[in-house]
């Protein structure tokens, strides 16, 4: 197969409005750019995907560019740049053939026709019509989250805060929870050897734990979780973002175990425990209001927390008192006995 040495990879894949192309085939096999064919039929080309005639037009006021000169049914080619760089692969690997072409690196032209044929695959297989090329690649996303997190601004709370804008999340409320959660977790951080990593795990949870509300009130934490499994969250891996929806959805309600089985086993244990302080913070921020919270005493051992509260406190606030009766249950399903007294 020759190619015309102007033909570019975006003329290949690049279509107009009306679904003609920039690419031809000539009557000896050639393919030719746009640029270089003669006006209308001179050039007698067709099309390398539907083979059927095309005529170049080249007015003064559109593109230039190749149409088909009858259509049947009226519905245009859309497989042409797909054809010819199919053709291209199988000219390169049956004969050994060196690919040139603008814009294409020298070190990449052995691994090109390969790539072409698995993208034509994925295309057949999952139906996709278009593929848009990214100017940036991994290098540079792994660069600017290095750089972030050495710089103290680490990426990731970046697209919680916007995450948590995008789904109308009462910032408000979200900061109280927030609050009580790090307060307790630096009460329980060295007997749960926790660290400064999953201090922040636990500070971005509160922060989205009601984005699920967006959706609707009831099974909240279900939808908070789908949410955080799907979204395109910057610089968050997929097991990253699997431990924070995990955590939202564990955060209310009794706690499914599948959940936490089914984590990488390094995050298991983070999982359960910082579940556990959030489930207390948004206990004890139930009211949704600014409010002063009892002089609190949280003990961690290995798998039990010990709570202390003010004597006569749990008479002056009985609904919230209900409440961590109640949760007493649900943290055993995450192997945590909740255990309370008074000072």
């Amino acid at each position: 197969m020759q190619v015309d040495d102007s033909l570019t990879l975006g003329e290949i894949f690049k279509r107009t409005e009306t679904g003609g192309t920039f690419v031809g085939e000539t009557a000896d096999g050639a393919l030719i750019s746009i640029r270089q064919a003669p006006s209308g039929l001179a050039c007698g080309c067709v099309c390398p995907g539907c083979r059927r005639p095309l005529v170049a037009r080249k007015g003064e006021i559109r593109t230039h560019h190749f149409a088909h000169h009858s259509l049947v049914d009226d519905k245009p080619c859309i497989i042409a740049g797909e054809t010819v760089l199919h053709r291209l692969a199988k000219e390169i690997l049956g004969r050994r053939l060196t690919l040139k072409l603008p814009g294409l690196v020298p070190e990449r032209t052995p691994v090109f026709a390969g790539g072409v044929m698995i993208m034509e695959a994925a295309f057949t297989a999952l139906g996709i019509e278009r593929l848009r090329v990214c100017e940036s690649s991994m290098r540079e996303g792994l660069l600017w989250d290095l750089l972030g997190r050495a710089g103290g601004s680490d990426p990731r709370t970046a697209s919680i805060d916007a995450l948590a804008t995008r789904y109308g999340v009462d910032r408000a409320q979200a900061r109280r929870v927030e609050a009580t959660a790090l307060m307790l977790f630096d009460q329980v951080a060295r007997n749960w050897k926790l660290d400064a990593d999953a201090r922040e795990w636990l500070s971005w949870a509160a922060r989205v734990h009601e984005i699920g509300l967006a959706i609707a009130h009831s099974q909240h934490h279900r939808h908070g979780a789908y949410i955080l499994r799907h979204a395109d969250l910057a610089g968050f891996s997929r097991q990253e973002q699997e431990l924070l929806a995990a955590v939202i959805e564990l955060h209310r309600r009794k706690p499914d175990k599948s959940i936490v089985a089914s984590l990488p086993l390094r995050y298991r244990a983070l999982a359960k425990h910082i579940t556990a302080l959030l489930r207390l913070a948004v206990l004890f921020r139930r009211a949704r209001r600014a409010e002063s919270l009892p002089q609190m005493q949280l003990a961690a051992s290995a798998r039990s927390l010990r709570l202390k509260l003010p004597p006569g406190w749990g008479e002056q606030h009985p609904l919230t008192e209900a409440d961590l009766q109640q949760e007493k249950a649900p943290m055993t399903e995450l192997g945590v006995k909740l255990d309370l007294a008074n000072k």
